[in-house]
């Protein structure tokens, strides 16, 4: 038996950055009238908990359908800096500890307990980011991928998107508004981050999770 941990936001009307219209979800067949249920979706590529492509922001950037299902699992590892808010940044001294497992990860994952205002003005506003120097310290770890628990990997009011272009100019995607981190565990687990697969896919709501037998340890992984 194994143990799921889901890090990901359900879609609601909640889920957008602001500035996009809320997902739209509409009642297309009825089992009343049709005998079967089916609803039609309208949302962003950019919705919940998402992903963003290289081709997101980089001219002539990859697209999620272009790379391989292996991009989207590996291993992961949380760095924890619960503390650093409101606005105050996350620096290269918050990532030391990642020197020793240089080679042996795929995805870093910031947890900064923002996600607690999931649903709230505050969670649109102040959040911890990285530093340049630190977004750039992590590019060099050969990742598949960085998430945050917050909206967006650059802070509200960035116009040059500096740490989007630092990753994405390296084919690393970026995983947004993540939850759930604080319950992942110390060190490093498998980490999956499912994209939809469709062309061009700029970026894409995904489903993230880890799994733990049941009895909590990864040994037996």
């Amino acid at each position: 038996m194994v143990n799921v941990l889901d890090f990901t936001h359900i879609i609601n009307e909640q889920a957008v950055f602001p500035g996009d219209d809320p997902p739209e979800f509409f009642s297309h067949c009825t089992l009343e009238k049709d005998g079967f249920l089916e609803t039609r979706l309208n949302i962003s590529s950019h919705t919940g908990t998402h992903m963003d492509a290289p081709a997101h922001m980089i001219k002539g950037g990859a697209f999620l359908n272009q790379f391989s299902l292996e991009k989207y699992m590996g291993t992961g590892i949380v760095v924890h800096v619960p503390n650093n808010y409101p606005g105050q940044p996350i620096g290269t001294e918050n990532l030391s500890f990642l020197e020793s497992y240089r080679g042996k990860i795929d995805f870093v994952l910031l947890y900064t307990g923002w996600s607690r205002f999931w649903g709230q003005k505050r969670y649109l506003r102040d959040f911890p980011v990285l530093t340049a120097a630190a977004a750039l310290q992590l590019s060099t770890f050969n990742l598949k991928g960085i998430g945050t628990d917050t909206i967006s990997i650059d802070p509200m009011t960035s116009e040059d998107f500096e740490n989007h272009r630092i990753f994405m100019t390296r084919n690393i995607v970026i995983i947004e508004n993540l939850a759930n981190l604080s319950a992942a565990p110390r060190g490093t687990f498998p980490f999956f981050c499912i994209p939809l697969f469709f062309e061009k896919a700029d970026g894409s709501p995904v489903r993230a999770f880890t799994y733990l037998p049941a009895s909590g340890s990864l040994e037996s992984i």
